[in-house]
């Protein structure tokens, strides 16, 4: 009976401390629990936020692609316009070239009649090419720069005696001096060459003369 109740007694010890770690671990199933449960609402949060940060960034893909189409649609106009004004500039361009080809060659009184009218025409021709942005080059009469003419020719200054447009009585050409336009040369309002000119200028060892 003694070893009985000793050993009744180191069982209930037993049960005691099982019932201690039972309680036990059920705490730490709880707090696990608890843990499982938090992780989940952060997981769904964050897979939340990550489905409307995809949502946002397609919707940002589709405005992009729509955008690019929308933008080569305007570039490919663009390109078509800027087509059709350089045609239009080389057809205006070359429209002067002949008129001025024959203003030149007109000669004597009795086609004086037709050499106004030719420079009639001239005048509207570069008007219409100053409404779309594009300047005749002012070289006559200045030195020769290769940056917006180019010289066919030479001459000297017994060709060009006096250049009247400087005073009354005149005086003489000096060398490099652009003396003819042979072709106009135009630039655009901004400053960039469009065409250069073609010019015939003073040669280099043409004397100067004294005045």
């Amino acid at each position: 009976m003694e070893k009985m109740s000793g050993q009744l007694t180191k069982i209930d010890e037993l049960a005691g401390l099982l019932s201690v770690q039972v309680t036990g671990i059920a705490g730490q199933a709880t707090e696990i629990d608890a843990h499982l449960n938090r992780a989940t609402r952060m997981q769904y949060r964050t897979g939340q936020e990550t489905q409307e940060k995809l949502e946002h960034l397609s919707a940002g893909m589709d405005t992009v692609r729509q955008w690019q189409t929308s933008h080569d649609i305007d570039t490919a106009r663009l390109d078509d316009l800027e087509r059709q004004n350089n045609f239009l500039t080389e057809a205006l361009m070359r429209w002067l070239d002949d008129i001025d080809h024959v203003h030149a060659r007109l000669l004597g009184g009795e086609w004086e009649t037709w050499r106004q009218l030719l420079e009639r025409w001239a005048g509207q021709l570069l008007q219409t090419l100053a409404d779309i942005g594009i300047y005749e080059i002012n070289v006559l009469g200045a030195a020769f720069d290769p940056q917006w003419a180019e010289s066919i020719g030479v001459a000297g200054r017994d060709q060009f005696p006096l250049n009247s447009s400087e005073s009354e009585n005149g005086r003489a050409y000096v060398p490099y001096e652009v003396v003819e336009v042979t072709r106009r040369g135009f630039a655009f309002s901004g400053g960039r060459l469009l065409r250069k000119a073609q010019v015939i200028t003073i040669r280099e060892d043409a004397p100067v003369e004294q005045q």
